[in-house]
C-alpha cells in the first residue's frame, strides 16, 4: 500500500512503542510509568518498566464519546437548551472538565450541567484505569505505575489531570 502510494517506508511502528523512546529521554525516568493516549475514537492505556512496554490495554473512552455524552437537551433556568455536537465540542475545548460545579460557564450553562452530563463517563474511565493497573501489579507482581502521563488529542482537555488525580 505505501509503494502504491509513492511513499518509501524506513519503518513501521506503533504509538506505544514509539512512547518507549520518549520515556527513555525523561530525566525522571521511573521504574514502572504509564500513559494514557486519548484518541478521538478510541484510548489505550499502556504500561512500561525502565521504558520497556510491558501492557496495553484498549479503554472504552474518546474524546468523541465526552462530546457525545454532552449533545442533546440542556435544562437550564432559562430553559430549554439544544446542544449540538459542534456546541459540546467548543464547550469541552473551552472549558474542559470544570472543577467548580457553581461557576457559569455561559450564557446560561452552568459547570453543574456539563460535570453531570460527562461524570458518568469520566467515572468509567478512572474505574478502567484503576482496574488496569490493579491487574497489571496481580499478574506482574510489580508495583502500579508511579506516574500517568497523559498523550494524544484528549491530552490538552482542561482539569483532566486533575480529575483523574483526584479519582486515582
Amino acid at each position: 500500500i505505501a509503494t502504491a502510494c509513492g511513499l518509501a517506508p524506513i519503518k513501521v511502528s506503533s504509538s506505544v512503542f514509539n512512547y518507549c523512546g520518549t520515556l527513555n529521554l525523561l530525566s525522571a525516568n521511573l521504574e514502572i510509568s504509564a500513559i494514557l493516549d486519548i484518541g478521538h475514537t478510541h484510548s489505550q492505556v499502556s504500561i512500561y518498566q525502565k521504558s520497556k512496554l510491558t501492557f496495553v490495554r484498549n479503554l472504552n473512552f474518546s474524546y468523541s464519546k465526552l462530546t457525545a455524552s454532552l449533545v442533546g437537551a440542556l435544562i437550564t433556568d432559562s430553559g430549554k437548551l439544544e446542544i449540538n455536537t459542534q456546541k459540546a465540542d467548543e464547550l469541552l475545548r473551552k472549558f474542559g472538565i470544570p472543577l467548580d460545579e457553581s461557576q457559569v460557564l455561559e450564557g446560561s450553562i452552568k459547570a453543574s450541567h456539563i460535570v453531570s452530563l460527562i461524570r458518568p463517563l469520566l467515572e468509567t474511565v478512572a474505574k478502567e484505569l484503576s482496574r488496569s493497573f490493579e491487574y497489571f501489579k496481580s499478574e506482574s507482581g510489580l508495583d502500579m505505575p508511579q506516574v500517568l502521563y497523559i498523550t494524544g488529542g484528549g491530552a490538552n482537555l482542561k482539569n483532566f489531570d486533575s480529575y483523574l488525580a483526584s479519582a486515582l
